[in-house]
């Protein structure tokens, strides 16, 4: 009847933690590489690659059809499973590279940036050598190998990084981050390859093949309109304003964004192949769904509480005063990751229990809306405006999505607060800090002596508050106590 609990908890634990540990140091060099990065190339360059990044990431998610998704669900497949999956990738890896080669010209012509061809034309590479590893890597999320996984990929995120700054340095400008994207993707590929121990077979069958594609197709369809959610602001700022201001966008939202990659899908990673293999015992689930989102939300709340506080003082000092602009909609768009951070969490829960085609029904609604929103947005008041849209609409459908989710895990609304209630008072209280240090301390000719001062003030008033007021209530303290 399914694994053992003791056994599930220590490959969760196993993960979350090496996950973690591996996507910490990801998110520092990550941050590390885009700060030289801001301060090597201008707004005009980062729009530019943000332009090909905007088709390029959509055209990634056709590069196996939710087929690993489906490697990672399925716990009975095998090596045929696997092998005819590989050879399928290869043959999307191939598609998609030679439609977008082709599509170059197009695309730049949507633009109105001619320029756009031939970097678009280069970039197309990665999507085959992309299509080569993916086998491998669903292996590794599925054997729940993400210590592995994780080193191979700073590997490949720290030599991707260097080549973009020696480029930066030589004067290659958007060229610089083409070079980092497609270095990325051949390290992790070899290395994928080379520590999953993957061979394939001489063997592809169309049958295998469909029947795994029955899952992976809704899976990949939920991507697709979740891509556009998240991307439609890019392609409409592209458009209509151009690459300057979507450059300016683009850098707010990637900071944004750092935290909910670097640990809400690290944890969302781990959450799909170890919920699969309880998806029979709701109730497992369900405690085990609590204590991650708890987990989640005191890391990532008092990251974006400090955003909200201090954007302007982290653009300066962080990014470049050339930056500035940013500072109208950063602390909007991070009051919006706050909930994103938890319903990242959601789509793993639905995975795992054989229902993907929930959150798909849930973004065909949505997505439609956000499209609205953002080009009214943008038309009333520019970015700004399209940030505020998004703001808003982001919290009215905040209600629903829970609903949805509470009705098949059967959870209430008032346990799912109380869960949360140790980051949402630890990160206001912390919050009120920074405000009295903002309007009583001055170190006006030492800005960064100022900020390490409040950022470790803030540390310690947030993590003081959460443990001797929630001690109790958080689960991740339990835990080390236990052990």
């Amino acid at each position: 009847m399914g694994i053992a609990m003791s056994e599930f908890k220590t490959n969760l634990l196993s993960g979350i933690k090496w996950s973690f540990i591996n996507k910490v140091l990801f998110q520092a060099l990550s941050l590390m590489i885009t700060i030289i990065l801001a301060r090597m190339l201008s707004p005009d360059e980062f729009g530019i690659f943000a332009m090909i990044t905007v088709f390029a990431s959509f055209a990634t998610l056709f590069s196996d059809f939710g087929l690993g998704n489906s490697l990672i669900y399925y716990q009975d497949a095998d090596e045929r499973d696997y092998s005819t999956v590989f050879y399928a990738n290869i043959i999307i890896g191939l598609l998609i590279t030679l439609l977008f080669y082709f599509l170059a010209p197009t695309i730049a012509h949507f633009y109105n940036e001619p320029d756009l061809t031939r970097l678009i034309q280069i970039f197309s590479s990665v999507f085959l050598i992309q299509s080569v590893g993916q086998v491998s890597i669903a292996l590794l999320r599925k054997n729940i190998k993400f210590k592995k996984l994780g080193i191979i990929e700073n590997i490949a995120l720290l030599l991707s990084g260097i080549i973009a700054v020696l480029a930066s340095y030589f004067e290659m400008g958007a060229m610089s981050l083409v070079l980092k994207s497609i270095i990325y993707a051949f390290v992790l590929t070899i290395s994928v390859l080379l520590f999953s121990r993957f061979k394939p077979y001489w063997y592809f069958s169309l049958d295998r093949l469909k029947v795994l594609s029955g899952y992976g197709v809704q899976t990949m369809s939920n991507m697709f309109i979740t891509y556009w959610i998240r991307n439609a602001d890019n392609l409409i700022i592209g458009k209509i304003l151009g690459n300057v201001q979507l450059g300016f966008y683009n850098m707010a939202y990637k900071i944004m964004l750092l935290p909910i990659n670097n640990i809400s899908r690290v944890i969302s990673q781990v959450m799909f192949p170890s919920f699969s293999s309880i998806n029979n015992d709701l109730s497992r689930l369900r405690n085990s769904y609590l204590k991650i989102i708890q987990t989640v939300a005191l890391l990532t709340f008092p990251i974006f509480g400090g955003l909200f506080m201090l954007s302007n003082e982290f653009i300066r000092l962080v990014l470049g005063s050339h930056w500035i602009e940013i500072d109208a909609y950063l602390p909007v768009l991070a009051l919006v990751a706050l909930p994103q951070s938890i319903f990242t969490l959601n789509g793993s829960v639905f995975q795992s229990i054989g229902r993907p085609d929930i959150p798909l029904k849930i973004n065909l609604v949505s997505f439609p809306l956000y499209l609205l929103a953002f080009y009214f947005g943008l038309e009333m008041n520019g970015v700004t405006g399209l940030v505020y849209n998004y703001a808003i609409l982001s919290a009215a459908l905040f209600i629903p999505i829970y609903v949805l989710l509470a009705k098949h895990i059967k959870l209430s609304l008032l346990i799912f607060f109380n869960n949360l209630l140790p980051a949402i008072t630890g990160t206001f209280v912390m919050s009120l800090f920074i405000f009295f240090y903002r309007k009583f301390i001055y170190f006006n000719e030492y800005p960064f002596l100022w900020m390490t001062f409040c950022v470790f003030g803030a540390i310690i008033v947030y993590g003081g508050f959460t443990i001797l007021v929630w001690s109790k209530k958080i689960e991740v303290l339990k835990l080390v106590k236990n052990r």
